[in-house]
């Protein structure tokens, strides 16, 4: 089960891009584009601009690489076979040398990696589980939670659902904590229309709120087969 916002060096990260993803949604909801594939088009588009910078430093790199690599590799042929430490140190030195000599180091062409690898696992972190970072989104979601939660009996009735743990993603419904309104979240976001009907006619009396929102859900993932 995907936690919302569950933590790790990564959840930071999915949160400011969250925030962004929120601002695209508001933006194209200004021009009555209420969809989260559109936004999530966007989303990436707007990603890969900032990363411009790191992508061109990194085809700098590799340019450089392919000129370096010949002096490196007359490094490494002049000491081949030499293990001994002194010998060792020398070729350090020189191939440290080579580097110094092109403005860059060893980690160079490692570090726009390193810094692109967190953007982008968290970039799939946000994707995956929209309502989590996404306000604007999740509002949808709460609007159905909330009242739902308060429901008698909510829980049991809730596992009566066509196949509710596919959707919770675990083994066995009994072990889902329904008390958890983030995970109930994640739960909803999984829903298919048919479990969305579902759900209505388990709970008539609010019924009307879970039609209104699940149609409103339903349209803004309507969106390249979201």
């Amino acid at each position: 089960m995907i936690l919302t916002k569950a933590g790790s060096i990564l959840g930071p990260i999915a949160t400011v891009l969250g925030y962004i993803m929120d601002i695209l949604f508001r933006f194209t909801d200004i021009f009555g584009i209420f969809n989260v594939g559109l936004c999530i088009i966007l989303f990436t588009i707007v990603m890969k601009t900032l990363m411009i910078p790191l992508t061109i430093k990194q085809q700098k790199t590799t340019k450089l690489m392919s000129v370096m690599n010949p002096e490196i590799q007359a490094i490494q042929k002049k000491y081949k076979g030499k293990t001994d430490n002194e010998s060792l140190q020398r070729q350090n030195v020189e191939v440290q040398a080579v580097y110094e000599k092109y403005g860059t180091s060893m980690t160079g062409g490692c570090l726009p990696l390193l810094i692109q690898m967190p953007i982008l696992f968290a970039l799939y972190r946000v994707i995956y589980n929209i309502p989590a970072y996404v306000p604007s989104v999740r509002v949808y979601f709460d609007n159905v939670v909330i009242p739902l939660m308060g429901q008698a009996g909510y829980a049991e009735k809730m596992q009566g659902i066509t196949n509710i743990a596919t959707a919770a993603a675990v083994k066995s419904i009994e072990t889902f904590d329904f008390a958890s309104a983030d995970k109930m979240v994640d739960l909803l976001y999984k829903f298919t229309t048919a479990q969305w009907q579902e759900l209505e006619g388990l709970f008539p009396a609010i019924s009307s709120v879970i039609a209104e929102n699940a149609s409103v859900i339903e349209r803004m993932n309507t969106f390249c087969g979201l």
